[in-house]
């Protein structure tokens, strides 16, 4: 009977640590994981403006997510005088066909003498629902338009997670 008990005790002994090893390689293989490298090209365009806020919308391609639409709601300078201003998306939506990411965005707009406008920054998309739940996309963007109010084609590169 003694040798059972230290029987039982040596296995379960070997159980647990096995278990051990096996929850800390997955969570080492999970702690090494730095995402998947994404790119994508969006066309948007503003639609309309409430008070401050110009609320933007288009289509999007990407690398990892496909084809989906994008809205923007974005507090930004006004006029055309050619300048620099600092623009900041405080809702970015991205719906794909798998769920939506949404999070902000940040960064410049250039305006030259022409009326075309440059735009950089990052995108932090960094809560998702459906299928993007618990995913992450955050990328850098470039970004060129014929007018301040668009449209405008923006190039993401980055990583989803």
């Amino acid at each position: 009977m003694l040798m059972l008990t230290r029987w039982r005790r040596i296995a379960t002994a070997a159980l647990v640590v096995a278990l051990a090893l096996t929850v800390i390689g997955v969570a080492a293989v999970a702690a090494k994981s730095g995402g998947k490298a994404d790119h994508g090209t969006s066309y948007v365009a503003v639609t309309h403006q409430v008070g401050s806020t110009y609320i933007a919308a288009g289509d999007t391609t990407d690398n990892i997510l496909g084809k989906g639409a994008v809205t923007y709601n974005i507090k930004a300078g006004t006029g055309t005088t050619p300048g620099t201003i600092k623009i900041t998306a405080n809702q970015v939506t991205v719906f794909s066909s798998t769920g939506t990411l949404y999070g902000t965005a940040a960064g410049t707009e250039t305006t030259q003498a022409d009326g075309t406008v440059t735009l950089t920054g990052k995108l932090e998309l960094t809560h998702g629902t459906g299928g993007q739940k618990g995913h992450s996309l955050i990328t850098t963007f470039t970004g060129t338009g014929k007018t301040t109010l668009g449209p405008f084609v923006f190039h993401t590169k980055g990583t989803y997670k």
